[in-house]
């Protein structure tokens, strides 16, 4: 959802009479952008407030039923075609040059097909610019296999400069300081990607690449061939939301930072349009996040309750608990026990876990400290159970539980990871 940021930046744009000759647009950048060639500034904002929140649009549900965590059938048909109409006729009509960026799942290479028409083939190639790894299946088109363009060019800069645009307007989601870290994510994540070694691959040098193309993003604003429009700081919004606070203010920031680049745009492109007739009122704090934290404050008491304190045992005295130091002796025995007490023991302990690794660092700054935690808190659980003597302690489940914190801080890497940049270039011919 930072490409609301795309999308607040882009309205400001066209509603102040910018335009451009060619348009290149990834992830979201691709889903949003395609609005400002069919002449339809505000409805991203529109339907992601009307739609963040309904189990069509996204949501695990989706994940679980149909592979894709965004329902590609709601997004790419009903949601354009019916409840908030796409204005295909106005997107064709228009003369401004539109791609997006695909990458080849086979391959693990960029592919950037030009979008002339307002038909299938064109939300085909627009879902799969914005399919996200392990939480999107690969779009197939002509026998080829695609997913996030993000993955293989997320600042198709270089592409755009090869096509003749000497002269281009960059958006980026994040701010100039920003250097993109190898994610040690992606490795804990690599079963999902069985069958996919490009994949791998370009998930493995993404960051690399990423910043080496922010790096050439700034030497060309040096030569005066690139102007950039992003963020002071971090945008307080995740890849995914159900926050419709934390969308408009993803969303104002755009138009924020569009209006403070407005000016010194124009002289850049050379352009004499009057002065902005709207106003770009300042950002909305972002919301507060005490609910979350006291909800999962409360989970930790309801867990700490039904594993250590367990009020419907008899009392026993202190330090009479057993210890099973041995790892994993107890999960022979289950399984030697039958399948469903041994996938009852190892599901439960992964998943009771799982929420403090995903909410954790989405409700405090502890995004680094997330493993340890729920190692520390798991020791401590059977620690106290060996003390008072209301349980079984076991290493194992201080492993798995360890497991489902780390499984949940993973997901939540996935999803809040940036989003890629578009790119909106202006082809400059010498007079």
């Amino acid at each position: 959802m930072r490409g609301l940021f795309t999308a607040g930046v882009l309205d400001a744009l066209y509603e102040a009479g910018i335009r451009f000759d060619g348009i290149i647009g990834v992830s979201a950048g691709a889903a949003f952008g395609c609005n400002y060639k069919s002449h339809q500034p505000g409805r991203v904002l529109r339907y992601n407030l009307r739609f963040c929140r309904d189990r069509r649009y996204w949501g695990f549900g989706s994940l679980l039923r149909t592979g894709d965590l965004f329902n590609a059938d709601f997004c790419y048909r009903t949601l354009p075609r019916i409840l908030d109409p796409w204005n295909g006729a106005a997107f064709e009509a228009d003369p401004t040059r539109f791609w997006v960026v695909a990458t080849d799942v086979d391959t693990g290479e960029p592919v950037y097909p030009e979008l002339a028409s307002a038909d299938d083939r064109a939300f085909d190639w627009i879902q799969a610019s914005s399919s996200m790894p392990i939480v999107s299946r690969p779009v197939t088109i002509d026998g080829h296999r695609y997913l996030d363009g993000g993955l293989s060019d997320s600042i198709p800069l270089a592409k755009f400069q090869s096509l003749g645009f000497a002269r281009n307007v960059v958006i980026l989601t994040r701010p100039a300081s920003y250097r993109k870290k190898p994610s040690r994510t992606w490795t804990l994540l690599h079963p999902f990607l069985c069958g996919l070694p490009a994949v791998k691959v370009a998930l493995a040098t993404r960051a690399e690449r990423y910043n080496r193309t922010v790096e050439c993003v700034k030497a060309e604003e040096t030569k005066g061939t690139v102007f950039a429009i992003r963020p002071d700081a971090e945008l307080p919004i995740g890849r995914v939301t159900r926050s419709r606070a934390d969308i408009q203010t993803a969303y104002k920031l755009g138009r924020a930072a569009a209006g403070r680049a407005l000016d010194s745009l124009r002289e850049w492109m050379g352009n004499s349009h009057s002065p902005v007739r709207r106003a770009f009122p300042p950002p909305e704090p972002p919301p507060r996040k005490s609910a979350g934290r006291i909800a999962l404050a409360l989970y930790a008491v309801f867990l700490f309750s039904i594993a250590v304190w367990r009020p419907w045992k008899s009392p026993v005295p202190p330090f009479s608990g057993s210890w099973q130091i041995v790892p994993f002796t107890g999960l022979g025995n289950l399984w030697r026990s039958g399948i469903v007490p041994f996938t009852f023991f190892f599901v439960g302990n992964v998943a009771c876990f799982l929420p403090f690794g995903f909410w954790i660092p989405k409700l405090t700054s502890l995004r680094r400290s997330v493993v340890p935690l729920c190692l520390v808190g798991s020791l401590l659980i059977e620690t106290l159970q060996w003390a008072f003597g209301t349980g079984s302690s076991q290493t194992e489940d201080i492993l798995l539980n360890t497991l489902g914190g780390a499984l949940g801080h993973a997901l939540f890497r996935v999803l809040s990871a940036p989003p890629s940049a578009s790119s909106f270039s202006e082809q400059v011919t010498s007079p």
